[in-house]
């Protein structure tokens, strides 16, 4: 999983920018409340043009591009705004250099305050609007074809699951 994450030396992942890449329903997974589609995709490039790089040190290198999608968690309206508009105490979540950890289980630990993958606002066991120090995620499917590398996240929020989904280029 180390080699599949980094290439054994880095490798960059983004959100897939395709239809369900966010998905959100209950615990067990039986529905779905909420997964985003065509209109949600377009109307979010700063999501989708993020970058996260896992590097053979440890570090998850993040990269807004200077933009994120702000929510009214962060004192923002649901829209792209420049990396620079996030409130001082939401800061963290923009681009920075953080650290990870693969822990058995097939489970990816982030660390550093404001460190993520996905959504900020999602955490273990709960949704929360300040930045955390660590999420743990697990990793439910990694795949290769011939277009790349995917893999997809799952988080347990305490009502609910959240699952991302990654996409890495050859």
């Amino acid at each position: 999983l180390y080699k599949y994450l980094t290439d054994c030396e880095q490798r960059t992942w983004k959100l897939k920018p395709a239809e369900g890449s966010l998905w959100v329903g209950p615990t067990d997974g039986s529905t779905t409340w909420w997964a985003i589609g065509q209109a949600d995709i377009d109307g979010r490039p700063c999501m989708f043009n993020d970058e996260w790089t896992f590097t053979k040190d440890g570090m998850m290198i993040y990269d807004t591009k200077g933009d994120i999608f702000g929510e009214p968690y962060m004192g923002i309206d649901f829209e792209c705004v420049d990396e620079s508009m996030l409130p001082p105490d939401k800061a963290p979540w923009g681009s920075g250099t953080h650290t990870f950890e693969l822990l058995p289980g097939d489970k990816l630990k982030v660390n550093g305050l404001g460190a993520y993958l996905g959504l900020p606002k999602v955490a273990n066991g709960a949704e929360v609007t300040d930045p955390q120090t660590t999420v743990t995620y697990d990793i439910i499917r990694w795949d290769t074809n011939a277009d790349g590398k995917e893999m997809e996240l799952e988080v347990n929020f305490g009502s609910g699951l959240w699952r991302f989904i990654y996409v890495s280029p050859n």
